[in-house]
């Protein structure tokens, strides 16, 4: 007992017991007239505001809330209460909603701020939100479906054209206010193709665009896809002439007056750049003007094939019109006297040929102001002892007055006997 009553004396006596003992003390006396004499305090809290705009009057009623920074609203909540309430709960606790009920039509509304006190303690109390109200502006809110296109930036190599393009998705929905969802011009893959020479694959966040070009801004809009990928077909095409070659087998050029037009003048074609660019020109065929009596005169040809290349239209045959427009066909007569005037050529040496034929027709066609320049007299007249047909005669080549284009229509061959 007398050691006990020593050990007390001595723990009473020791300095470092007291300094303890005071803190310990303090402490007890601080939470009591915190928690008991003066429970009373406040605290602000920082808190995100729950729009909660699904199923709301506006929301029912198809209007759409052009809200500030993306919809991320906070408030100063200021609530009073004792320390010890304070202690029970979290400022996750607390849950500040927009009172939507006074919208009813397109406009600009205050919308009040209100707290749900369910979890707050029952002797905590609001002193204050800040701000109270936000001043928010209602539109229709609309739907719109549209197709997604590229925006190219960047030059192709001369001669190089994108021929297709596809995006997956193909379509996006849009949904929010009517003047934004309006003022949408296109929905863009943004793709660099500069100086690109093949297909182009790549998938990109969209971009939405207004008239002018410029990029609209998409926080008040939901879009059911942000991204594409887009596949642009590049290939070289070069435009090429159509040309057939006329002729007249019977002899002379008749050219000149005659007009030559196609159902299509040039065709696109695609392909190898180096097979292309020795391309200059298509020869369709040819065209035998002695075949021809009746103007206007239309012939079809199919288009040739090139291994490597394609045509890019869905042509395969083009149309030749031929016109000799201001054309007339002359019978020239010769009788014995203007045969005998004949002279040969190619003739053989030790034998004197002699034309037995008494007299021809020969067919001639020119401009009606030329058929005038063209006689008996005016036209040199050969027959040529080198060639002979079946029926043993000899031809006649004719030589037109200078200055002179004309078609034979047909070949005149006369008989000849040889003396000697």
């Amino acid at each position: 007992m007398n050691s006990m009553s020593q050990f007390i004396s001595k723990l009473l006596n020791s300095k470092s017991f007291l300094r303890v003992m005071s803190v310990l003390i303090a402490i007890f006396v601080w939470f009591y007239i915190n928690t008991t004499v003066n429970p009373k305090n406040t605290k602000n809290f920082d808190v995100a505001v729950t729009v909660g705009y699904a199923g709301s009057v506006p929301d029912k009623l198809n209007l759409a809330p052009l809200l500030n920074n993306n919809g991320n609203l906070t408030t100063n909540v200021v609530l009073s209460g004792s320390n010890s309430d304070f202690l029970k709960f979290k400022s996750e606790d607390i849950t500040v909603h927009l009172d939507f009920s006074s919208v009813i039509s397109p406009g600009v509304y205050d919308i009040y701020t209100f707290i749900d006190a369910s979890k707050l303690p029952a002797n905590v109390s609001i002193e204050s939100i800040n701000p109270k109200f936000y001043s928010i502006e209602f539109e229709e809110r609309v739907t719109r479906e549209m197709n997604i296109t590229a925006q190219t930036t960047g030059k192709l190599p001369a001669g190089y054209l994108i021929t297709a393009r596809k995006f997956t998705p193909s379509k996006v929905t849009v949904i929010g206010p009517k003047s934004i969802v309006d003022s949408i011009s296109r929905i863009c893959v943004p793709l660099n193709i500069d100086q690109r020479t093949e297909t182009l694959t790549d998938i990109q966040q969209l971009v939405l665009l207004n008239a002018n070009g410029e990029k609209i801004d998409t926080r008040y809009l939901v879009i059911n896809e942000t991204e594409a990928s887009a596949e642009l077909t590049i290939a070289y095409q070069k435009q090429v002439k159509l040309i057939v070659e006329t002729f007249n087998r019977f002899g002379k050029d008749e050219n000149p007056y005659t007009k030559i037009s196609y159902s299509t003048s040039y065709v696109t074609m695609e392909g190898n750049e180096q097979l292309l660019s020795a391309i200059s020109e298509i020869n369709l065929g040819k065209i035998d003007l002695a075949d021809i009596t009746l103007m206007p005169y239309i012939e079809s040809f199919n288009l040739p094939t090139y291994m490597g290349l394609q045509y890019v239209s869905d042509i395969s045959s083009v149309d030749v019109t031929i016109n000799m427009p201001q054309t007339e066909i002359k019978n020239i007569k010769f009788s014995k006297s203007n045969i005998e005037k004949f002279t040969f050529i190619n003739q053989m040496s030790n034998t004197t040929p002699k034309i037995t034929t008494e007299s021809f027709l020969v067919s001639i066609r020119s401009l009606d102001y030329m058929l005038d320049k063209i006689d008996v007299n005016s036209l040199k007249c050969e027959v040529d002892l080198l060639n002979i047909n079946e029926n043993g005669q000899y031809p006649i080549v004719f030589t037109l007055p200078e200055g002179v284009s004309a078609g034979f229509m047909d070949q005149i061959f006369i008989d000849v006997e040889f003396i000697g």
